[in-house]
């Protein structure tokens, strides 16, 4: 009989360790999982609150951009007498210190002038040739509003950029549109 109480004995400590290994297997696996979830979340809102911290810092960037645009226009309307070239020429300082990439200079049929800090002098540029985008947000500044345009491919600069437009106006009326 001994024999058979040391199976019987052996057997029960062999389910009881196999319990124990299976019962250990899953609160380790539990713990893992959790501890998992708890770095995920919290890579996530790390990632959540930078993107919040770059969108901030990307409309600010862009409300800056648009009251410079907007105070290069009231240097333009100081003088409704010069011809387009001659006033985009006058901002020619204040374009190096902004940084624009380029700036033009439109008139209500269309023609303009592109001044830009890779060539030298002013260009002339006939809006309509120019990508939709940017006729979209030119159009808008001649409606009264300054805004932004849409991303799209500048093959002159060879990526993607933004367009800003804002109108310049003489004696209250809109007499040209400002573009960076």
């Amino acid at each position: 009989m001994g024999e058979k109480k040391i199976r019987a004995r052996l057997r029960r400590l062999i389910v009881i360790f196999l319990a124990m290994c299976v019962a250990i297997f899953w609160v380790l696996r539990y713990v893992s999982q959790s501890v998992s979830n708890l770095y995920l979340t919290s890579i996530h809102d790390r990632l959540e609150e930078q993107a919040i911290q770059y969108e901030n810092s990307f409309h600010f960037k862009l409300d800056a951009d648009l009251l410079t645009l907007r105070a290069m226009a009231g240097m333009l309307q100081d003088h409704p007498d010069q011809d387009a070239k001659t006033m985009l020429l006058g901002l020619q300082e204040a374009n190096n210190a902004s940084q624009f990439v380029r700036l033009a200079y439109f008139e209500e049929d269309g023609c303009g002038f592109r001044l830009s800090s890779r060539e030298e002098g002013v260009v002339p540029v006939s809006l309509d040739q120019l990508p939709t985008a940017l006729q979209d947000v030119v159009a808008l500044a001649w409606l009264g509003t300054s805004s932004f345009s849409q991303a799209f491919y500048d093959p002159h600069v060879g990526s993607k950029v933004l367009a800003s437009a804002t109108p310049v106006y003489t004696d209250g009326q809109i007499c040209g549109v400002l573009v960076s």
